[in-house]
Protein backbone atom coordinates (compact mmCIF):
# COMPACT_ATOMS: atom_id res chain seq x y z
CA UNK A 1 0.00 0.00 0.00
CA UNK A 2 1.40 3.37 -1.19
CA UNK A 3 1.13 5.16 2.44
CA UNK A 4 1.63 8.57 0.32
CA UNK A 5 -2.20 8.07 -1.10
CA UNK A 6 -4.50 7.03 2.21
CA UNK A 7 -7.09 6.75 0.12
CA UNK A 8 -5.93 3.17 -0.66
CA UNK A 9 -6.19 2.14 3.32
CA UNK A 10 -8.13 -1.61 3.67
CA UNK A 11 -11.47 -1.67 3.32
CA UNK A 12 -11.63 -4.00 6.78
CA UNK A 13 -10.51 -1.02 8.92
CA UNK A 14 -13.33 1.36 7.65
CA UNK A 15 -16.18 -0.56 9.80
CA UNK A 16 -14.31 -0.90 13.10
CA UNK A 17 -15.58 0.85 15.98
CA UNK A 18 -12.57 2.78 17.25
CA UNK A 19 -12.27 3.97 20.64
CA UNK A 20 -11.12 7.68 21.18
CA UNK A 21 -8.10 8.46 23.40
CA UNK A 22 -9.77 10.48 26.00
CA UNK A 23 -13.15 7.89 26.35
CA UNK A 24 -14.32 7.05 29.86
CA UNK A 25 -12.55 4.25 31.10
CA UNK A 26 -9.48 4.28 28.44
CA UNK A 27 -7.35 5.73 31.71
CA UNK A 28 -7.65 5.24 35.00
CA UNK A 29 -5.04 7.04 36.89
CA UNK A 30 -4.05 5.77 40.15
CA UNK A 31 -3.73 7.38 43.18
CA UNK A 32 -0.42 8.70 43.88
CA UNK A 33 0.77 8.98 40.02
CA UNK A 34 2.20 12.44 40.34
CA UNK A 35 4.55 11.03 43.26
CA UNK A 36 5.64 8.52 41.07
CA UNK A 37 5.88 10.73 37.71
CA UNK A 38 8.52 13.23 39.98
CA UNK A 39 10.51 9.88 40.83
CA UNK A 40 10.90 8.58 37.62
CA UNK A 41 12.16 12.20 36.36
CA UNK A 42 14.28 12.62 39.61
CA UNK A 43 15.69 8.93 38.33
CA UNK A 44 15.98 10.55 34.88
CA UNK A 45 17.73 13.73 36.10
CA UNK A 46 20.33 10.82 38.08
CA UNK A 47 20.91 9.99 34.97
CA UNK A 48 21.85 12.84 33.67
CA UNK A 49 24.03 14.07 36.06
CA UNK A 50 26.02 11.43 36.22
CA UNK A 51 26.53 11.34 32.77
CA UNK A 52 27.79 14.98 32.90
CA UNK A 53 30.40 13.92 35.98
CA UNK A 54 31.59 11.39 33.66
CA UNK A 55 32.05 13.13 29.80
CA UNK A 56 31.48 16.39 31.28
CA UNK A 57 28.76 17.07 28.67
CA UNK A 58 24.59 16.65 29.04
CA UNK A 59 22.99 14.06 27.38
CA UNK A 60 19.31 13.11 27.02
CA UNK A 61 18.34 10.76 30.13
CA UNK A 62 17.59 8.37 27.61
CA UNK A 63 17.76 8.17 24.18
CA UNK A 64 21.16 9.84 24.30
CA UNK A 65 22.81 8.84 21.25
CA UNK A 66 21.37 10.93 18.46
CA UNK A 67 21.92 8.70 15.01
CA UNK A 68 20.30 11.16 12.67
CA UNK A 69 18.46 14.06 12.21
CA UNK A 70 15.73 15.19 9.86
CA UNK A 71 13.40 18.21 8.85
CA UNK A 72 10.93 18.57 6.72
CA UNK A 73 6.61 18.74 6.12
CA UNK A 74 3.96 16.92 8.55
CA UNK A 75 1.13 16.70 6.39
CA UNK A 76 -2.30 15.89 7.70
CA UNK A 77 -4.98 15.42 4.87
CA UNK A 78 -7.91 17.03 4.54
CA UNK A 79 -10.16 13.95 4.22
CA UNK A 80 -8.73 11.59 7.60
CA UNK A 81 -11.73 8.94 8.29
CA UNK A 82 -13.33 9.97 12.17
CA UNK A 83 -11.78 7.21 13.72
CA UNK A 84 -8.15 9.34 13.42
CA UNK A 85 -9.25 12.82 13.80
CA UNK A 86 -8.38 13.06 17.47
CA UNK A 87 -6.85 15.69 18.79
CA UNK A 88 -6.96 19.10 17.43
CA UNK A 89 -3.87 18.61 15.50
CA UNK A 90 -5.54 15.96 13.24
CA UNK A 91 -9.07 17.63 13.10
CA UNK A 92 -8.35 19.16 9.77
CA UNK A 93 -5.51 19.29 6.89
CA UNK A 94 -2.59 21.18 7.31
CA UNK A 95 1.22 21.34 7.07
CA UNK A 96 3.37 21.70 9.80
CA UNK A 97 7.27 21.93 9.91
CA UNK A 98 8.74 19.17 11.42
CA UNK A 99 11.92 18.04 12.76
CA UNK A 100 12.83 14.61 13.55
CA UNK A 101 15.43 12.53 15.77
CA UNK A 102 16.52 8.98 15.34
CA UNK A 103 18.39 7.56 18.48
CA UNK A 104 19.30 4.67 20.94
CA UNK A 105 17.74 4.30 24.27
CA UNK A 106 20.20 4.18 26.58
CA UNK A 107 21.56 7.43 29.02
CA UNK A 108 24.72 6.14 28.06
CA UNK A 109 26.71 7.48 24.89
CA UNK A 110 29.31 4.87 25.62
CA UNK A 111 27.41 1.96 24.77
CA UNK A 112 28.39 0.15 21.51
CA UNK A 113 25.52 0.77 19.31
CA UNK A 114 25.66 -3.00 18.10
CA UNK A 115 24.07 -3.98 21.32
CA UNK A 116 20.87 -5.01 20.90
CA UNK A 117 18.11 -2.39 22.25
CA UNK A 118 15.61 -0.06 21.51
CA UNK A 119 15.65 2.64 18.83
CA UNK A 120 13.52 5.77 18.79
CA UNK A 121 12.28 8.10 16.58
CA UNK A 122 10.37 11.15 17.81
CA UNK A 123 8.94 14.34 16.09
CA UNK A 124 8.64 17.81 16.88
CA UNK A 125 5.78 19.82 14.76
CA UNK A 126 5.75 23.70 15.01
CA UNK A 127 2.72 25.66 14.62
CA UNK A 128 0.15 23.68 16.18
CA UNK A 129 -2.18 25.58 18.22
CA UNK A 130 -5.00 23.82 20.49
CA UNK A 131 -4.85 22.98 24.48
CA UNK A 132 -1.48 22.31 25.80
CA UNK A 133 0.05 22.14 29.25
CA UNK A 134 0.36 25.27 31.27
CA UNK A 135 4.48 24.32 31.21
CA UNK A 136 4.36 24.04 26.79
CA UNK A 137 1.67 26.71 26.35
CA UNK A 138 3.49 29.72 25.11
CA UNK A 139 5.06 27.18 22.69
CA UNK A 140 3.12 26.00 19.97
CA UNK A 141 4.55 22.47 19.39
CA UNK A 142 3.66 19.04 19.54
CA UNK A 143 5.61 16.37 20.26
CA UNK A 144 5.35 12.68 18.94
CA UNK A 145 7.25 9.80 20.21
CA UNK A 146 7.78 6.30 18.88
CA UNK A 147 10.27 3.35 20.49
CA UNK A 148 11.40 -0.08 18.68
CA UNK A 149 9.98 -2.14 21.35
CA UNK A 150 7.64 -3.87 19.98
CA UNK A 151 5.13 -3.97 23.70
CA UNK A 152 6.25 -1.39 26.28
CA UNK A 153 5.01 -2.71 29.85
CA UNK A 154 4.61 0.98 30.99
CA UNK A 155 0.85 0.80 32.52
CA UNK A 156 1.77 3.10 35.06
CA UNK A 157 4.26 5.56 35.87
CA UNK A 158 5.08 3.32 39.20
Amino acid sequence: MDISNHSERPKELEGRNYIRWDSKGVENVPEGEQEDIQAVADMINDIQKAQYNSHRHCYSGTHARTQGIVRGTFVVPDDLPKHLKQTELFQKGGEYEVVARYSSEPGDPGLDDRIPQPRGFAMKLFGVHGDMFDAGKDYPTQDIEFNSTPALDLATAK
